[in-house]
Order: structure tokens, then sequence, then C-alpha cells
């Protein structure tokens, strides 16, 4: 599986559709973030909200080729014979996208970052952080009454 895995993620970076979809990645996302710092928003709801939709169109365009390209250069009956089992091809290819995916989703850690070490991110954060708390709290309270 591990072997797949570096075989696909390698593959993805010597054809052009894994640089095309991370720079589309940091794109869509530096728009967004542009517009973002622009009005002074602080909350990255609106974000996160709009990558969702860059999301759904680069997700298929990277998993799109991982079955199909072994059928047309006729690799796929050596790796269904090999002997790994048709889970481990499948979790190696998945794996392989799955890091692609997320070396593109490091944009947003880094944005999320600099909001967060603003005067005005410090205070939503330390509100998010209340907020979670007294979900926890609840969380918690009602688990206590289900016990008893």
């Amino acid at each position: 599986m591990l072997a797949i895995m570096r075989r696909e993620f390698k593959a993805y970076f010597t054809s052009p559709i894994g640089y095309i979809v991370v720079a589309a990645f940091y794109l869509m996302s530096g728009i967004f973030y542009s517009q973002l710092v622009a009005y002074g928003y602080a909350d990255m709801r609106n974000l996160f909200g709009s990558m969702y939709t860059v999301i759904m169109f680069l997700i298929p365009v990277l998993t799109m080729r991982l079955m199909s390209e072994d059928k047309k250069i006729k690799t796929d009956q050596i790796l269904l014979t090999s002997p790994v089992t048709i889970t481990g091809i499948v979790l190696g290819k998945y794996f392989a996208a799955l890091l692609v995916y997320l070396i593109a989703t490091l944009a947003t850690v880094v944005q999320c970052v600099v909001v967060c070490r603003s005067r005005v991110g410090r205070a939503l954060h330390q509100l998010y952080r209340n907020a979670a708390a007294g979900r926890d709290l609840h969380r918690d309270r009602n688990v206590h009454l289900l016990a008893d």
C-alpha cells in the first residue's frame, strides 16, 4: 500500500495535474483571503464556506485519474496481479490523493494563524474557545443526565 501511495503521489507531480490543483487551490484561497482582509473581517467562516465550492470542483480533478490512468497505460493488470490486495490498492491511491489535498490546504492553516494573531482575531478566538467550552459543558451535563 505504501509503495502504491508513493507511486501515485509521484505521478501527481510528474504530470501537471498536481501542480494545477495546488495552484488553483492557492489562487482561490488567496482571493477569498484577500477579500476577508480587505474588509477587516476576522471570521474565517466565509473563507471556508467559499472554499467548499472550490473543493467541490478540485477533488474530482484529483481523483478521476486514479484508476483510469492505470487502464490507459495498461498497468492495471500488473497492479491487480501483484501481491497487494484490492483494499491496499484503493487505500494507497486514496492516501496519495489525500496527501496532495492536504498540501493544498496548508495555505488555509497559515491564513488562520495570521488571522488568529491579529487583535480582532484573538478576541474572536477567545469567543470561539468560550463557545466550545460551553458546548462541552452542555454535552457533559447531558451525558451525566443520561448516566443517572
